[in-house]
């Protein structure tokens, strides 16, 4: 058995669904806080605000995926075409939920008209109608840098490959933030190109982990020894818990290693013949395909347009299971919007041609 697209997809789903947590309760300042805590209070630990705290992990699994991702397809194809494919798809996603969601936030006063920023916020080269678009163009720079990077490791074995990915993590993230401390680093704080380059650097070591992960096709060894066994399905789930808490306890820092760790025990427990898990595998496979639209509006609900709608449930639980349906349904519907669309310029297209 090998990790599938399938597999990919239930990693998603989990990595999306801890993104909306994290955005619904891990910003109290942020959002409509007169809901209920269903999860509670232990020894004056806000669980339901840890959880939120914890999901921020969701950026290292999409960025490990993406690594993983692009050393399989450029194994068996061209880098430039694999390369410009990943980055079109990706735009042309980001680009539909943008010419649907922009003008229903001008619409209702959400979002000021300013066509400069309009355009720039349309290219990614600014993120301030969703502030949580950030994470898309240091996406894209990865994956245009992906085959260097990936050239780079092929000529490396494991142990040192595992090395440059530390070194890669101890300099990105606690030497260079040192150095930013400096008065003239804090000054290029707020330029373009130097911010991304951060936010680029600090998610390094993840992409560089889901490569060193698919050269070495980790995650189809783990499922082939370790699933349908529920022993090992009782391990996973005491290890998710084991970096739940350590996460909590040492911050950020080592998310190149706890999200490996994350998904291979996702991969082992989704894996485990069972009626049950199968179901919710099969649910979240559902999740996972439109997991990238999820991510691109979810935010837009919660922040911008209608909060209190979304707050409606009144409990964290519902709460998050309403913006998840909210958002999964959006999904839906702009696909099914631009198919249409797509379906009518394929036959004008034919008409131009017939005459």
């Amino acid at each position: 058995m090998t990790f599938t697209k399938d597999d990919t997809k239930v990693v998603k789903a989990i990595a999306v669904m801890l993104m909306l947590y994290h955005h619904l309760f891990g910003f109290p300042e942020r959002i409509y806080n007169n809901y209920i805590n269903l999860i509670p209070t232990i020894n004056n630990h806000n669980i339901s605000f840890l959880i939120a705290s914890f999901g921020k992990i969701c950026v290292t699994i999409f960025i490990f995926l993406a690594g993983y991702s692009s050393y399989i397809s450029m194994k068996n194809n061209k880098e430039e075409s694999v390369v410009k494919k990943r980055v079109y798809n990706l735009y042309k996603i980001f680009w539909k939920v943008f010419l649907v969601i922009v003008p229903i936030g001008i619409i209702f006063g959400r979002i000021r008209f300013n066509i400069l920023d309009i355009l720039l916020n349309f290219f990614g080269l600014k993120t301030s109608i969703v502030t949580e678009w950030w994470f898309f163009t240091p996406y894209i720079i990865l994956i245009i840098f992906s085959p260097l990077i990936i050239k780079l490791m092929n000529k490396l074995n494991f142990v040192s490959n595992l090395i440059l990915t530390i070194l890669a993590n101890v300099i990105c993230l606690e030497i260079i933030p040192l150095i930013q401390l400096n008065s003239w680093t804090s000054l290029l704080s707020g330029n373009f190109i130097f911010y991304n380059i951060h936010l680029t650097t600090s998610l390094l070591s993840s992409f560089m982990m889901g490569i060193l992960f698919a050269k070495y096709d980790i995650l189809s060894y783990f499922k082939n020894k370790y699933c349908n066994n529920y022993m090992y399905v009782i391990i996973s789930f005491g290890i998710l818990g084991i970096i739940f808490y350590l996460r909590g306890r040492l911050g950020y820092l080592y998310d190149y290693i706890y999200t490996p760790i994350f998904i291979v025990c996702i991969t082992i427990i989704f894996n485990t013949k069972n009626r049950l898990i199968e179901k919710i595998r099969k649910i979240l496979i559902k999740i996972g395909s439109e997991s990238t639209i999820i991510w691109l509006t979810h935010s837009f609900y919660c922040y911008i347009l209608c909060q209190r709608i979304i707050f409606m449930p009144k409990i964290d639980v519902l709460i998050f299971i309403w913006l998840l349906l909210i958002s999964y349904t959006t999904s839906l519907i702009i696909k099914y919007i631009f198919n249409i669309l797509n379906v009518k310029y394929q036959l004008i297209l034919k008409k131009l041609e017939i005459k």
